[in-house]
This record gives structure tokens, sequence and C-alpha cells, in this order.
């Protein structure tokens, strides 16, 4: 099982917490990006059109980018 996306630990630790509990194996990966590489990597994305860099700023911290 792939996830992806921006998961904020206090909302998604149960689910994560269950996705490790199904297997030995469960893996976490995350990138340590700054918020303007993260702009710039979404730009190449389709979804740069119906998301813009203040939406995200919103979404990863709270307002504050």
């Amino acid at each position: 099982m792939i996830l992806d996306g921006i998961f904020n630990a206090d909302r998604y630790a149960p689910l994560l917490a269950r996705v490790r509990s199904m297997t030995d194996d469960a893996r976490f990966y995350a990138f340590d990006l700054s918020f303007e590489e993260t702009v710039l990597r979404h730009k190449a994305r389709s979804q740069a059109v119906y998301v813009t860099a203040n939406d995200m700023a919103v979404v990863t911290t709270d307002g504050k980018p």
C-alpha cells in the first residue's frame, strides 16, 4: 500500500498506526523540503491550476509559509 500526501500527525496518527499494524514491513518516508521547494515542485503538476501556493500554505503550515 502506498499513501501519498500531506499527513498531519495529529489527524492521521491512528490511520498510520493501523497501516503499521497490518504488516511487519511497513515503511514511512518523508521529504524534508522547504515550502519554497514544495511550491516549485507543485507548479509542475496538473493540480497546480486548482491548488495555489496560498492554499498549500494553509494546509502545510496553518497559513504561515
